[in-house]
């Protein structure tokens, strides 16, 4: 079963969420993997990481639901589908 992994940025002058990112991968570890990989170069992670200002909530997705490119992009973080699969 698919799963997103939403990692919630929270701001550190006003303690409300802005940023959100979200992991998607087939199995939890995918995503797992997916978070630790962005975690390495994103410095606004790092630094909510190191200063305890993340939340995170695992999502459960039918098959249908796991995004996929657009196909018509060369890169790939440019679109995504998240619709009902066709």
């Amino acid at each position: 079963m698919p799963w997103a992994y939403h990692v919630y940025i929270i701001d550190a002058t006003d303690e409300e969420i802005h940023v959100e990112h979200t992991f998607y991968g087939h199995t939890k570890q995918d995503c797992t993997e997916a978070r630790n990989e962005h975690l390495a170069h994103c410095a606004q992670f790092q630094a909510a990481e190191a200063e305890g200002r993340t939340d995170d909530l695992w999502e459960e997705l039918a098959e249908r639901e796991m995004p996929t490119t657009d196909g018509d992009s060369d890169d790939e973080d440019d679109v995504i589908d998240i619709g009902a699969g066709g």
